[in-house]
């Protein structure tokens, strides 16, 4: 096995990559407390955290999800959201 270790500046470069190019839900800092939210910035990224007012679950078992839809005639379409999702 290799292990590799990253400073600080290259994690900080490849996680600005991943914002600019992905929709990704990581912990910040939320006043006094942390939440799982879409990051925009490296910079809020916090690995400092211990627990968070909104955990991570409710993007992969949101609440309400609609899966298709229908119409009076009987014709359903499926609407599921199939865009990627990355979470730290």
């Amino acid at each position: 096995m290799v292990i590799r270790k990253v400073d600080s500046g290259e994690l900080k470069t490849w996680v600005q990559f991943l914002t600019e190019n992905h929709t990704i839900f990581a912990p910040q800092a939320k006043d006094e407390q942390f939440t799982f939210d879409g990051l925009e910035h490296a910079d809020d990224l916090r690995f400092d955290y211990d627990v968070s007012i909104l955990p991570p679950k409710r993007y992969l078992q949101p609440q309400q999800e609609v899966l298709l839809t229908f119409t009076r005639d009987g014709v359903f379409e499926s609407v599921m959201n199939e865009d990627s999702l990355e979470i730290f």
